[in-house]
């Protein structure tokens, strides 16, 4: 059995996925709609910006990527942090940008390099904002604690992560087991809520600390040395999930 996908991305990216299935009898197509690929997988933060899975959506194209509206959970972390607290998923507390208390986080809004940092004092704190200017920025607790990223895939209403727990997390515990599956609940409904209509791969940010998990941020996008990282720890299970609907 042949398929066909296309993959919207950056060239390096398009051979990246050309190698995770190549044990896969599937074509490789050109970026191009009126190619009338089984799968459209899209990874352009350009592109998903400019509402490409929506375009897709109103088509009927089986299209693997977020929403437009969805990508800002992405793009703003203030946004992410509002999404996780309205829904109630953890997430580090909000701090007065005057709290005294340290250490702290300072983020930037906008995900840049370097647009994050731990300050142990109102000096760190100042230098950090003022190389920053006229970027919006926000401060929230530190929570001192392991750092978890779980790969996901959003399909058919479920959230399905890629590797089993203990592979991604040492001594991964029953009761971080259960932890992390509440949180996956959690997030799921918060999708259904808030009316997301999309499939797609993504990166969680978690800290577990204090016993329990705390959402720091999502990632939809992934750049070429990213995205090899994930088809080398579970690419051919994530096209599996794509064409054939199962583990």
């Amino acid at each position: 059995m042949s398929l066909k996908y296309c993959v919207i991305a950056e060239n390096p990216v398009q051979k990246i996925i050309s190698s995770a299935v190549a044990d896969y009898a599937f074509d490789a197509v050109e970026v191009a709609l009126e190619n009338n690929p089984d799968v459209i997988l899209c990874l352009d933060r350009n592109e998903l910006s400019a509402g490409f899975v929506d375009l897709c959506k109103q088509h009927d194209f089986n299209c693997i990527g977020v929403t437009k509206n969805f990508l800002r959970l992405e793009t703003s972390r203030f946004c992410a942090k509002m999404f996780a607290a309205n829904n109630g998923i953890l997430c580090p507390r909000l701090l007065p940008i005057e709290c005294p208390d340290y250490p702290q986080v300072v983020k930037l809004d906008e995900r840049l390099d370097n647009s994050v940092k731990v300050v142990l004092n109102d000096a760190e704190k100042k230098s950090f904002t003022t190389e920053n200017a006229g970027h919006k920025y926000f401060v929230e607790e530190f929570l001192d604690g392991e750092i978890f990223s779980p790969i996901l895939f959003r399909y058919r209403g479920k959230l399905i992560p890629f590797e089993n727990y203990s592979d991604l997390f040492d001594n991964f515990t029953p009761q971080k087991s259960e932890k992390f599956k509440l949180l996956l609940q959690k997030l799921e409904s918060a999708f259904v809520a808030e009316n997301a209509e999309f499939s797609a791969i993504f990166a969680l940010n978690l800290i577990w600390s204090q016993k329990e998990f705390y959402l720091a941020g999502f990632k939809f996008t992934f750049k070429p040395e990213e995205l090899k990282e994930f088809t080398d720890r579970c690419g051919k299970e994530f096209f599996r999930l794509i064409f054939y609907g199962d583990r």
